[in-house]
C-alpha cells in the first residue's frame, strides 16, 4: 500500500525536468514508430490515427525545445518570467507527459513487441 501511495504522489507531483525527461521518451517513441510494422501491427491499418500519435510526439519535442530556449534566455529569473514555469503550464506539462509516455508505449508494443511475437510465431 505504501508503494502505491508513493507512486500516486509521484505521478501527481510537478517535476523539475519533465520536458527534458519526457523528450527522451518522445524521441524513443519516434524511433519505434519508424520501424516497419509487421502483419500483427494494430497501428499500421489505422493510418491517420498513427500519424496523429506521431505528430503529438513531434509537438512535444517542439514545446520542450521552446521551454529550453526560454530557460536559457531567462536563466536567473525563469520562475518569475517564463510562462512555462506557471502553475497552468506545469499542470499541462504533467498531463502532456502522461500522453507522451502512453504514445511511446503504444509504438513500442506495436513495433517491438508485435514484431517479436511475429518472429516467434
Amino acid at each position: 500500500m505504501k508503494t502505491i501511495n508513493r507512486l500516486a504522489s509521484f505521478t501527481k507531483a510537478d517535476h523539475r525536468y519533465v520536458y527534458l525527461g519526457t523528450s527522451v521518451i518522445a524521441a524513443l517513441g519516434l524511433v519505434f514508430s519508424q520501424r516497419n510494422p509487421t502483419p500483427l501491427s494494430f497501428l499500421a491499418p489505422t493510418g491517420v490515427f498513427q500519424d496523429c500519435l506521431w505528430a503529438i510526439l513531434w509537438a512535444w519535442l517542439v514545446v520542450s525545445a521552446a521551454a529550453l530556449v526560454t530557460k536559457l534566455m531567462h536563466w536567473n529569473d525563469y520562475r518569475e518570467t517564463s510562462p512555462f514555469a506557471s502553475e497552468r503550464f506545469r499542470r499541462g506539462a504533467r498531463l502532456g507527459s502522461y500522453v507522451v509516455v502512453t504514445i511511446a508505449a503504444i509504438f513500442f508494443i506495436d513495433r517491438c513487441v508485435m514484431s517479436f511475437i511475429d518472429w516467434c510465431g
